[in-house]
């Protein structure tokens, strides 16, 4: 196990009670470090979550490369160590600051599926760009 720490803003979060997941890794949470967690960068950005993915659609152009979007920012499966974490997560709100340390790990089995291994390098991870024309704007999905 790969010791883990970051400090970043929570874009969004959600809380997960159904799904074989949802036992071992009931929130995720949508983070942005650098400058994905300045508020003049993520107001031009729409957060969203559902089925253990994010995305991200920007409103117009994006307000810095795109690049630098894609490696500053991810969705986290939060395994909590212990009630008193779990408690500490079901606490937290959009937009706040945080400092996470923990551990990077790999789950699998029939009870919860198959867990990936999590690259530092954010754009070697999951997920792909999308850009639509007809309306101007660029989408990130990543899990």
């Amino acid at each position: 196990m790969e010791v883990f720490e970051l400090e970043a803003k929570i874009l969004s979060k959600k809380n997960y009670h159904w799904g074989k997941e949802s036992a071992l890794a009931p929130v995720d949470l949508a983070l942005g470090w650098g400058r994905m967690a300045d508020p003049k960068i993520i107001d031009q950005i729409e957060v969203s979550q559902a089925n253990r993915w994010y995305k991200l659609r920007i409103k117009d152009h994006p307000p810095i490369p795109m690049r630098e979007i894609q490696s500053h920012s991810a969705n986290m499966h939060m395994i909590p160590a212990n009630e008193e974490a779990l408690k500490s997560l079901v606490r937290l709100k959009e937009g706040m600051n945080i400092k996470l340390s923990g551990h990077l790990v790999w789950v699998s089995g029939k009870k919860v599926g198959n867990g990936r291994v999590l690259s530092r390098e954010r754009t070697q991870a999951m997920g792909h760009v999308k850009s639509s024309s007809s309306n101007q704007s660029n989408r990130l999905n990543r899990r």
